[in-house]
């Protein structure tokens, strides 16, 4: 996880895409996608960092206001990903911005 945040923190410095400082990516989920902490917020806020679309405006999502209960949809295989795996939208998640 640190390696993956200093590469991240690293790649991006200087530039639109610069990874937030104390957002660490925890899972990958491939195509350049990460479910990350936002170490910042006081229930750990999972974030889904979602850049193909291009825009680094909306590349951040909201994916769980808490690790707890994200780990609880984690194990319990009931998080979005399951609705997009089914085909269906999931554009619904709220933006997340650098506060």
């Amino acid at each position: 996880m640190v390696s993956a945040y200093l590469t991240n923190r690293a790649a991006g410095a200087g530039t639109e895409w610069a990874w937030p400082e104390g957002v660490v990516p925890i899972l990958t989920r491939g195509c350049g996608m990460y479910a990350c902490v936002d170490c910042h917020s006081d229930e750990g806020t999972v974030l889904l960092f979602e850049p193909n679309p291009g825009d680094p405006d909306s590349a951040w999502f909201i994916d769980s206001p808490s690790l707890a209960q994200w780990f609880e949809r984690y194990l319990d295989d009931t998080g979005w990903w399951v609705a997009a795996e089914e085909g269906e939208d999931v554009d619904d998640m709220p933006l997340w911005t650098l506060a």
